[in-house]
């Protein structure tokens, strides 16, 4: 199956800058009719303010012959738009991603009708005309929010018809969010500092922040606790108030492994599964990341991040077998 995913690095989403649609010999098509947009939220049906959304979405394709599609760096860009209808709102408005996430380049890729594209986004924030005052989150009020996809196909051909180029519009996804209280709230309080300092973006959270150590320390079994340990072990950098005695590796491990164990419900959990395997290599524990890419593997085989579990858990084996061998010999 030839299966592509993207996921943004930040706080924002993937989209694409062009929606230019080619047959795998190079002419141009309007596949609009024959590309199908599905979107899927990665995570609990209720959620709380200021939790970031994770929007998983599929482009799948009947059409004879492949496709190639122009993905953008992140979502909220042309051509792949994402749209939310939030608490009292009776129109579909535009998800604006922050302006410090865009300047990324967009990525061509392949599409057939026997695999799909999957790409994720973490919608955490968005662009306000006033960022110090307004509030900046994208689940900014308690209540109902609805979300959808909407893909513009463009022909390729030089030219834009007068009504403009038809759109793919995805299925809706809807999700219920409540005011944080008590522990929740103190931890959303640490959550918005720590994002203003990162400019609102997820993977450029400040390990040194004291927002950041005081989430981290005090809030981990929060929902944004858990967001910002995820991010934050991740990129392999965290507070030093975290380590008591262990490297940054043996703190990371530890940190996945127990939002691996201990948070089942957590919207980025597949991430946490490889990003633990990965650990596990490093650490040649080589048995123990093959385990976790089959759980990843079983438990979400619809992931963004089941192409690349797919691909490294044979290794993952080949590596414990090599390991065990040596092992025995040794013993001999």
């Amino acid at each position: 199956m030839n299966t592509k995913r993207r996921r943004n690095g930040g706080g924002g989403f993937i989209a694409a800058a062009v929606g230019l649609v080619l047959l795998a010999g190079g002419a141009a098509w309007c596949a609009s009719d024959a590309i199908r947009v599905t979107l899927r939220h990665s995570g609990d049906a209720q959620c709380l303010v200021g939790e970031p959304i994770v929007l998983d979405v599929a482009l799948e394709t009947d059409a004879e012959g492949a496709l190639t599609v122009t993905l953008p760096p992140q979502v909220g860009q042309a051509p792949l738009m994402i749209e939310v209808c939030g608490p009292g709102e009776a129109e579909w408005r535009v998800y604006q991603p922050p302006s410090t996430l865009s300047l990324m380049v967009p990525l061509r890729a392949p599409l057939a009708a026997d695999g799909a594209i999957r790409l994720r986004g973490i919608l955490a924030t968005m662009e306000t005309d006033d960022r110090a005052g307004a509030n900046p989150f994208v689940l900014a009020l308690p209540g109902a929010y609805r979300f959808r996809a909407r893909f513009t196909v463009d022909s390729g051909d030089g030219g834009k018809p007068a009504s403009g180029w038809p759109a793919v519009v995805s299925n809706e996804v809807q999700v219920t969010v409540g005011a944080p209280a008590d522990r929740d709230a103190e931890a959303l309080a640490l959550w918005l500092a720590a994002l203003q300092r990162a400019a609102f973006d997820l993977g450029s959270l400040d390990q040194s922040d004291e927002a950041v150590a005081a989430l981290v320390a005090d809030h981990p079994d929060t929902v944004y606790g858990r967001h910002a340990r995820s991010a934050l072990a991740k990129r392999g950098a965290l507070p030093e108030s975290t380590l008591q005695g262990r490297s940054q590796e043996a703190c990371r491990q530890a940190i996945l492994e127990d939002l691996y164990l201990n948070a089942p419900d957590f919207a980025l959990r597949d991430e946490v599964m490889l990003d633990l395997a990965r650990a596990y290599r490093s650490a040649q524990r080589y048995s123990d990341g093959a385990a976790v890419l089959g759980e990843l593997l079983a438990e979400y085989p619809d992931s963004p991040l089941a192409e690349e579990a797919a691909e490294r858990k044979p290794w993952y084996e080949r590596y414990a077998e090599d390991a065990e061998r040596a092992a025995a010999r040794e013993a001999r």
